[in-house]
């Protein structure tokens, strides 16, 4: 997941740093948004398909997943890099908590879609949030 991520990272940074200073095209962020989260999904797909076993375990066997740093980035809580001041924000810490957001999105649609049932609602919440 941490390759990944780091490469979802790099990609709205490269996107970012094009920008001109006139604002971000909303659409054009949304999409780019979703290809770093398409990045991400497939950490997941190529993970849950590498041993038959573990897809045998989770196609047979009741589980709850619990949300832990794996899921974001190795030492995600404690790393430095994602200290983010909200005093001095900077492209990077708005970057990096775009694809946090992206990532939390993704636990919930492959670990807990089944055990929560307002998933939409929580979806839906989230992109109204952030469209403000």
């Amino acid at each position: 997941m941490e390759r990944m991520f780091d490469q979802a990272v790099q990609l709205l940074l490269l996107y970012a740093d094009g920008l001109s200073g006139d604002g971000v095209d909303r659409m054009n962020w949304l999409a780019m948004e979703e290809k770093a989260t398409e990045i991400l999904r497939s950490a997941y797909r190529s993970q849950w398909t590498l041993s038959p076993d573990l897809q045998f375990a989770l196609a047979n066997a009741g589980n709850l997943m619990m949300w832990s740093d794996g899921d974001i980035y190795p030492q995600f809580s404690t790393r430095e890099e994602f200290f983010i001041d909200h005093e001095q924000p900077t492209l990077r810490m708005q970057v990096i908590r775009t694809v946090t957001r992206c990532a939390r999105r993704l636990f919930h649609e492959y670990q807990r879609q089944l055990w929560d049932d307002n998933m939409r609602q929580l979806i839906e919440r989230e992109v109204r949030i952030y469209q403000l």
